[in-house]
């Protein structure tokens, strides 16, 4: 005989539920009706993201009324159709962010079905622009892009698409061809988009400039990250454009221990990026040159500080 569960007023079990991770929400809610009900309870999925992928089918209606009741507003699509796009936009029109992954010759025309969408994510897929809704992109203010591929048969390309994207605070762009073989293109997402704050670039994007022009000073950008950095991949003169810098995280391809050929570049564009960086408080380097080589150069203004380079100790701070 199964035991009815104790009758503790719902804001106890919904305090105790707080503490539970999904996996054991999951459980408890396959345990009686009345915990089902009181598991999907809005307050207990907050920030919570599913996973959804339709190669089994769709999924029906009870499944959808669920998502509705936690109002799910974040989800990962993954290996999807057009249709699975018609299906999400009925059950759940009042998503705020989606994340488009593994996704083969996919478009973004679903834009238009979601009125509310302000973090757009493409994982690992190729998206063709083409009759792309570019009213529905002013909406976005997060776009993060990685391995995404654009291929050649579309008539757009992501620089047609900038203008319609000035709402954006946050652009994340790692190894795409979203830019093709031009240099610095980080020069015209910052003067495109009056709100960004915070860019996250592969180095190749930041290389210098043939023509010897520098960067333009961005007041508006307070968070810079850069991924792949090579010893000759990233110019001097970004600090110029991120004076007013509050986070600064730079990501080496390589730890340049016993690789004395490639410390000379690595040292001085980062000593320089740091000595015009007089607002930075927040800075992580991971591998990269010996911290004694630039410890000296990181601004006092600094209070939270994450070094992931090998072969660090407490000495290489010593003056």
């Amino acid at each position: 005989m199964a035991l009815s569960p104790v009758r503790f007023p719902s804001e106890v079990w919904n305090h105790i539920f707080q503490y539970l991770s999904a996996a054991d929400k999951f459980s408890v809610r396959a345990s009686c009706r009345y915990f089902r009900k009181l598991i999907d309870h809005w307050s207990l999925w907050k920030n919570w993201t599913i996973v959804l992928s339709f190669k089994n089918g769709p999924y029906n209606s009870e499944f959808w009324d669920s998502l509705r009741r936690r109002k799910v507003s974040s989800v990962v699509m993954r290996n999807t159709k057009t249709k699975d796009w018609s299906r999400l936009s009925l059950a759940l029109p009042t998503l705020t962010t989606v994340i488009m992954d593994q996704n083969s010759n996919g478009n973004l025309n679903f834009l238009q079905d979601f009125s509310h969408l302000n973090r757009l994510a493409i994982r690992s897929s190729a998206v063709l622009l083409d009759l792309l809704p570019q009213t529905q992109l002013q909406h976005l203010t997060h776009l993060s892009m990685c391995n995404v591929l654009f291929p050649n048969k579309s008539n757009w390309s992501f620089l047609n698409l900038l203008p319609f994207l000035s709402s954006l605070t946050s652009v994340v762009c790692h190894n795409t061809n979203s830019f093709g073989q031009r240099d610095r293109m980080v020069d015209t997402l910052v003067s495109i988009l009056p709100k960004l704050k915070h860019l996250s670039l592969s180095a190749k994007y930041i290389s210098p400039q043939r023509d010897g022009s520098i960067f333009k000073p961005v007041t508006s950008l307070s968070s810079l990250e850069i991924i792949d950095c090579l010893d000759h991949s990233s110019p001097e003169d970004v600090g110029q454009m991120i004076s007013g810098l509050k986070c600064l995280r730079v990501f080496f391809k390589h730890s340049h221990q016993g690789r004395p050929e490639a410390l000379s570049a690595s040292v001085v564009y980062l000593k320089t990026w740091l000595s015009e960086s007089a607002q930075l408080s927040n800075l992580t380097v991971v591998k990269g040159p010996p911290v004694r080589m630039y410890a000296t150069s990181i601004p006092a203004t600094v209070t939270n500080l994450t070094l992931c380079v090998s072969g660090c100790t407490p000495r290489d701070f010593w003056p």
